[in-house]
């Protein structure tokens, strides 16, 4: 018997498709596959039915314009093709589907017309892990799809927030590979444009769950551009494409904070617009003001009178959004700083917490959790990185609990405020203000309206810890703050509230004045005499450009030492190294320095540290310490820290 082997590769796929028919008897011989592709179709063609099919087999027949057609299981196990007709062309078009329909993906085929009239298919299809992935980012996908058929040249985007809003899918040309955005915001104000028009020509106010889809659709039907909105995950949505729901609001509710450095009361308003407060005290925030967003498409503007003065600033805000306007000093003008308090990402019993620097004294800040918070969250970690003027960070998410906060000049390493501040469950912005002519932090409760910008309730200086004691860990307790163990060598920082003057440990107990300002705190010694010494952080200014670099024996009971710069044959740089007093602070060049330590007088090694960097305009602090695994000898090792 001939067979005709052109009709084998047809009759294995209508093997494979038929037999994934989920109605079947599972009994049968050739049950249904478990792990087969989802299929259906939209046709985006405005004026004409299409049949969609695998060379023949039908998917669906006489699908009508702007219908979704049923959900259906395929497993095509090699690259096919899929045909389409239409009644308005009596060829059939034969597009490849290249390998979308892989085992448990869900494919969405749209059909649309070229403007040669051909047939085109834009295949978008989701792996079956897709959704719980985006569920454990806390997010959801929108893609945008382009359907207008006469678009040729002409390009469609989509901005968010309003029509003055930032660009979230750029110039897409029709039938083009479809864009993709990832949200972690629970629904979107998206208006969509073209690149000949000023004015939007749609709109859509899109739920985007966590973990969600959506194919937003920018068609043509009855003749106007429409946005629809189809779910990539729901199977059951069938017979007419949903247009996605208007974008309506137009209004957005804003708080204003006063964070002028000169302590003139300021008042207010959206150019065009409402008026948002009047007479607003520095370091203050108005009560909320529900006010026009978007007045102007081209981007609105706020209008800033402060005493006989004037400004205008640009500001963004987003319709239906909640907002924290920041009013801060710039070069001889005041600018806004707009921050969304729509919530995000709660819900887990968390706190929230993002950093702003509006002190203009203040170039590069540094925000860093002291030793003392969450045992959770590492001693002198920095959660916002380096905070520039005019910027904010996003949220972090922290255990609650009290947090020590130490603000830092990250180009110099300078402390210049601190404070130690119980978190609850909720959102909260620390923002870096100029208070009476000094950098200091600042916090905000954003989930709760009305909340007062507060100083940090237990503010305090900067102290330092160290540990030098041979062979065993350290244990220091702050107030209320316990801190946690620091190992041989290791160093870390933490805030002293001014109504704590004294510190206990494992090594013992000392009084400070924090203030009169920072401190270091050593714990030093070997075996049972160990003890703790402290001591004032430098404060050196002058002169600028260079370093500045004090050393201190903390070493009990040892001899006289010398401090070398180069080599240890060299004239000592300093001879009055006694324990527990710092020598006084020399200055240095920025580059890289070889220390060594010396028996006074002689010039036998005891202790020494290479390349060591020393920036300029940072202070150093080098203590002289034994070294753990030499106690026999009685040996040195070197600690070099920031002060």
């Amino acid at each position: 018997m001939k067979i005709d082997i052109r009709i084998l590769p047809l009759f294995a796929l209508a093997l494979v498709l038929f037999g994934c028919d989920t109605s079947e008897d599972p009994n049968l011989l050739n049950p249904p596959q478990q792990d087969s592709a989802r299929v259906r179709v939209v046709n985006l063609i405005e004026s004409e039915p299409v049949d969609v099919g695998f060379f023949g087999i039908p998917i669906v027949n006489a699908l009508a314009p702007f219908r979704v057609s049923e959900t259906q299981k395929y497993l095509v196990l090699t690259p096919t093709s899929l045909t389409v007709k239409r009644p308005s062309r009596n060829k059939l078009d034969t597009i490849p589907t290249q390998s979308v329909l892989g085992a448990g993906a869900k494919v969405v085929f749209f059909v649309l017309k070229n403007n040669d009239g051909t047939s085109t298919i834009l295949p978008q299809a989701i792996g079956k892990l897709a959704t719980t992935a985006l569920v454990s980012r806390n997010a959801a996908e929108v893609v945008f799809i382009n359907a207008v058929p006469d678009s040729v040249g002409t390009s469609f985007y989509v901005k968010s927030g309003c029509q003055s809003g930032d660009t979230l899918f750029g110039p897409t040309a029709f039938a083009q590979n479809p864009a993709t955005h990832d949200t972690t915001a629970t629904d979107l104000s998206l208006y969509l444009f073209s690149t000949v028009d000023s004015m939007p020509v749609a709109s859509t106010h899109l739920h985007t769950p966590p973990g969600s889809i959506t194919y937003l659709i920018a068609g043509r039907m009855g003749g106007s551009v429409h946005l629809f909105a189809i779910s990539a995950t729901d199977d059951a949505l069938t017979g007419m494409l949903p247009e996605a729901p208007p974008e309506t609001r137009t209004g957005a509710t804003v708080e204003l904070l006063n964070a002028t450095a000169d302590e003139t009361p300021i008042s207010a308003r959206i150019q065009g617009g409402s008026q948002i407060t009047s007479t607003l005290a520095s370091l203050n925030i108005s009560s909320e003001a529900t006010v026009e967003a978007c007045v102007d498409p081209h981007g609105d503007s706020l209008v800033i009178d402060a005493g006989s003065n004037q400004f205008k600033t640009p500001i963004r805000l987003s319709v239906g959004s909640r907002a924290l306007v920041i009013a801060y000093d710039s070069v001889r003008s005041v600018r806004a700083l707009t921050l969304s308090r729509d919530m995000v990402g709660g819900g887990s019993g968390g706190v929230y917490l993002r950093g702003v620097n509006v002190a203009p004294g203040v170039a590069a800040a540094s925000i860093s959790i002291g030793a003392g918070g969450d045992t959770s969250v590492g001693a002198d970690s920095r959660p916002f990185g380096t905070l520039a003027y005019g910027k904010a960070s996003g949220y972090v998410q922290l255990p609650a609990g009290n947090y020590p906060f130490l603000l830092s000049d990250a180009n110099t390493g300078k402390f210049l405020s601190g404070g130690v501040q119980p978190l609850a469950p909720g959102f909260y912005t620390l923002i870096v203000v100029d208070r009476l002519g000094t950098p200091a932090l600042m916090i905000v409760r954003d989930d709760l309206p009305g909340s007062p910008l507060s100083p940090l309730s237990g503010p305090g200086t900067r102290v330092t810890f160290f540990n030098l004691v041979r062979n065993a860990n350290a244990q220091f307790t702050v107030g209320a703050l316990q801190l946690p163990p620091l190992f041989y060598g290791y160093v870390y920082s933490t805030v002293v509230p001014y109504n704590v003057s004294t510190i206990t440990s494992n090594s013992g107990q000392i009084t400070i004045d924090p203030g009169s300002g920072g401190y270091f705190v050593g714990s030093v010694g070997t075996g049972s005499s160990r003890s703790l010494i402290a001591f004032r952080t430098d404060t050196s200014t002058q002169p600028v450009g260079k370093a500045f670099v004090r050393f201190i024996n903390a070493f009990p009971n040892s001899p006289a030492l010398d401090i070398h710069i180069g080599r240890n044959t060299d004239p000592p740089l300093d001879s009055t190294a006694t324990f527990g007093v710092p020598t006084q602070t020399y200055i240095f060049d920025e580059r890289k320095y070889s220390f060594f330590v010396t028996p006074h007088g002689e010039t036998t090694i005891l202790a020494r540290a290479d390349g060591v960097q020393i920036n300029a305009g940072r202070h150093y602090l080098v203590a002289i310490g034994p070294r753990p695994d030499d106690a026999a000898t009685g040996m040195y090792d070197l600690l070099v820290m920031q002060e």
